[in-house]
């Protein structure tokens, strides 16, 4: 959704507010639907789908700040995880429209941020990274690359070894 938004609001900057608009609503119509799945199955779903030492951090974390901890959630970006609050804050029958009110809040912070940024922004650094005289970039690009592909690994294992465990 983020690439999405920044591409398209970097091809068409006077529309940057429709993207992020979007993006938005596509952001909350898929968190509701997960906190209604979380809400129907409870505490019970906590327990299938993560390993208990990761739910009982975020079930504290939220338990704390409950509000303030979706927003945060909300405006990080990836790898960031958001989907964990999501179902702990269904499982443990967070009131539905703080929910919307907090993932919202998080949500439209971050989209607009980046839509706006991009239509701002974005045509100078397309023409920076298509200019064939920046190798750096691309080198950059390809250690980034990397770097997901290893951290993705790693987190796969971690799970696995927590699922077995």
């Amino acid at each position: 959704m983020d690439v999405l938004t920044i591409v398209l609001s970097a091809h068409d900057a006077k529309l940057w507010w429709y993207y992020a608009l979007m993006a938005t609503i596509g952001s909350l119509f898929g968190g509701f639907l997960t906190f209604r799945i979380a809400r129907e199955g409870g505490k019970e779903t906590l327990k299938r789908k993560f390993p208990r030492a990761n739910m009982e951090k975020v079930g504290g974390i939220f338990q704390k700040w409950g509000f303030a901890s979706v927003t945060i959630a909300a405006l990080l970006p990836p790898p960031a995880p958001m989907t964990p609050f999501v179902i702990v804050a269904g499982a443990l029958q967070y009131p539905t429209k703080r929910f919307l009110a907090a993932l919202a809040l998080g949500r439209v912070i971050r989209y607009t941020a980046l839509a706006l940024l991009a239509a701002r922004y974005g045509g100078r650094i397309i023409r920076v990274l298509t200019h064939q005289k920046h190798p750096y970039i691309y080198a950059a690009a390809g250690v980034a690359a990397i770097a997901g592909l290893v951290m993705f690994l790693v987190f796969s294992a971690r799970r696995k070894k927590h699922a077995t465990a």
